[in-house]
């Protein structure tokens, strides 16, 4: 498998853990409130700006000429904004 392969494959099963999320929430008989899933949706967006190529620029120290910003330090700032998001479930 390669690595971009792989890298699809775990962004799909962390897609499928958000879902599953509301899912549970949903069997269970707890219902997910319009806060929750905006915050769900949020972390969704989030999860999806983690591309390879962010990733590939962050390995190699790449920097994102529209940002200034190396790709390390973007991926920095989406994994707070996880953080932060994921502290409000």
């Amino acid at each position: 498998m390669t690595e971009i392969a792989s890298f699809d494959t775990e962004i799909g099963a962390a897609a499928t853990r958000v879902l599953g999320l509301e899912e549970d929430r949903e069997l269970t008989g707890i219902k997910a409130d319009d806060a929750t899933r905006a915050v769900v949706a949020e972390i969704s967006r989030l999860e999806q700006l983690k591309t390879p190529r962010l990733i590939s620029d962050a390995v190699l120290g790449k920097t994102n000429p529209r940002t200034g910003k190396t790709g390390l330090l973007e991926l920095q700032d989406i994994e707070t904004l996880l953080d932060i998001e994921r502290a409000k479930l």
